[in-house]
């Protein structure tokens, strides 16, 4: 079976394979791959496909292999000439467009960008011209990606190859942040056919494979935690003493427990190491 395998967004944490595959079979299951094949030949009458591919392909679609994608859309991208990037700008109501220079205000910068199955398996960005080839295969792609569930170097694939993306009953995609780890996502999608048992083996396989055994905190844990950064730089003896003090029935004895607790608890809550917070 022709397949790219571990296509993965790396800007957007994706630890699912967005698999794309050719008549010949599939592992996928059988339902996925039904609706799959049955959209692909409904976009494959799509007047922007039939059109960009007689156009810019001649009605020659390249072998199903990325290299060859990559080889084509690079070797285009060499001999487009034009702007690669534009300016949005804000203007006064009321004032004519050639007005801008003198009461625009920049807003911001945008660069048009095409994704493809790169040949390491993962997705590659480039860079490209406004309103050449490769620009109109990106507004294609963004559309059917839009309409078809897809992403948009699947989608690229497809136009490129006629790769069949497969459109997942259950996509999973981890949303990671390096700045507060506590912050950290499992994002589904989820067709409701799918049953709330498949549904829960699933998120419970990929939970557990990416962020390992974690526990919701008790309550207790998170009361500490709380407490614990809402207070002043101080010892951990100084701190026990105010817990004991608001808490009474979770008062501690010895401050080398506390210091334990709360430094696990604070870890847990809010993913912050509690030293930085402690006075020497």
């Amino acid at each position: 079976m022709d397949c790219i395998s571990a296509l993965r967004d790396q800007a957007a944490y994706v630890p699912e394979p967005l698999s794309l595959r050719t008549k010949g079979g599939t592992a996928s299951p059988e339902r996925e791959v039904v609706l799959s094949e049955h959209l692909a030949g409904e976009a494959r009458q799509d007047p922007g496909v039939l059109n960009f591919r007689q156009a810019a392909l001649q009605n020659k679609l390249l072998p199903p292999d990325p290299q060859a994608i990559a080889d084509w859309i690079e070797a285009l991208k060499a001999k487009e000439r034009g702007p690669r990037h534009s300016v949005v700008v804000q203007v006064p109501r009321g004032k004519s467009p050639r007005e801008i220079p003198r009461f625009g205000r920049i807003i911001k910068m945008e660069r048009p960008a095409l994704s493809y199955p790169g040949p390491d398996g993962y997705v590659t960005h480039t860079s490209i011209a406004y309103a050449g080839v490769l620009d109109r295969l990106r507004g294609l792609c963004d559309s059917l990606a839009r309409r078809y569930r897809w992403h948009p170097a699947e989608a690229a694939a497809f136009v490129l190859t006629d790769w069949t993306p497969i459109v997942r009953q259950i996509s999973i995609r981890l949303d990671l942040n390096v700045i507060s780890p506590v912050l950290n996502r499992i994002l589904i999608s989820v067709d409701p056919a799918v049953s709330p048992q498949e549904l829960a083996a699933r998120y419970r396989t990929v939970r557990r494979e990416a962020t390992g055994q974690v526990r919701e905190p008790s309550a207790k844990r998170i009361r500490l935690a709380a407490f614990c950064v809402s207070r002043p730089p101080e010892t951990y003896a100084e701190m026990m003493k105010a817990w004991n003090r608001a808490h009474p029935k979770d008062k501690y004895t010895a401050h080398s427990n506390f210091g334990r607790d709360a430094a696990i608890a604070v870890r847990a809550v809010f993913g912050i190491d509690l030293k930085g917070r402690r006075k020497k």
